[in-house]
């Protein structure tokens, strides 16, 4: 039993203080490329995004300079979501709908004038009852 944990001491990541961690930076905290049997291959940065969060909080108590540089806002307009999410095709109904709208409002605009036509032609096709022919016979006389 002693044994098997002495190799799992031996195997324990080394514990660096803030300034050796800082002095780390910046190719701590980037992912590292290298090759292995003639293919590239990536290797973790060392200092994961909340490790190196957490780096800058305490450099900034003990007052020691941040290495790395702020990444610069960006302005508005230019975030993924804006540039991708709200330029992409959409469905065809929500492109089409300001077209279909204003048609829909001209129509109806013009709807009392069409059932005024089809009141009058329905009117004028309709076949007459017996006692209006009755009526119109007798009116010839």
């Amino acid at each position: 039993l002693s044994s098997s944990m002495s190799k799992v001491s031996k195997l324990k990541a080394p514990v660096y203080t803030l300034a050796q961690k800082i002095a780390m930076l910046p190719d701590a905290a980037t992912p590292q490329k290298f090759e292995r049997d003639g293919r590239v291959a990536w290797r973790k940065p060392k200092f994961s995004k909340r490790q190196l969060a957490d780096m800058k909080k305490q450099a900034a108590v003990e007052g020691l300079p941040w290495p790395l540089k702020e990444k610069p806002e960006r302005p508005a307009g230019e975030s993924f979501h804006e540039r991708k999410i709200f330029n992409c095709k959409g469905h065809k109904a929500e492109r089409d709908r300001p077209e279909r709208q204003a048609m829909i409002a001209a129509k109806l605009a013009d709807m009392p004038a069409q059932i005024e036509a089809y009141r009058k032609e329905k009117h004028e096709k309709r076949q007459k009852t017996l006692v209006q022919k009755i009526m119109d016979w007798k009116g010839k006389w």
